[in-house]
């Protein structure tokens, strides 16, 4: 907790976990867009498998979001309740058992964050991997003799 950190401060951080939430959940569309575009080679088991990962990891990451959103928000609301009930002003300083941030819904959080990366890490993969292989092969059948002689 950083010195002075106030109730409204740490709604505020909740608040701004649930909107960033939203943008990875947007972001997550795009690779769900990529998997109906058909960037997956079909024809390599490799384009099977990456395929076959994308589509859990975007699984994952749906549901470590939904998880991380539904904590933020009702850590959220228990500081409201908190407050409501001892009529204390947002503006209070936070007490000590409120001070350390719950770790499970920033868990969730990072978590997803970490999925999505991956998810992209296998677009990637798929896309340009049988770019790789044509290349590599172009390269084995132009210069594979000379490579050869040379060992």
């Amino acid at each position: 907790m950083a010195f002075g950190e106030t109730y409204q401060i740490r709604l505020d951080h909740y608040g701004h976990r649930v909107r960033m939430i939203a943008y990875v959940a947007a972001a997550l569309l795009g690779e769900i867009a990529c998997i109906a575009a058909g960037v997956f080679s079909q024809k390599s088991t490799a384009g099977i498998i990456l395929k076959a990962l994308t589509f859990t990891q975007v699984i994952a990451t749906s549901v470590t979001l939904v998880l991380a959103r539904a904590q933020f928000e009702w850590e959220a609301a228990k500081l409201r309740a908190y407050l409501s009930k001892r009529a204390l002003p947002n503006t209070t300083p936070l007490k000590r058992r409120h001070q350390a941030l719950p770790q499970k819904p920033e868990f969730l959080w990072r978590a997803s964050l970490y999925l999505l990366l991956s998810g992209g890490v296998f677009i990637l993969l798929g896309s340009w991997g049988p770019v790789a292989a044509a290349t590599l092969a172009l390269i084995a059948e132009h210069c594979g003799d000379r490579l050869v002689g040379q060992h």
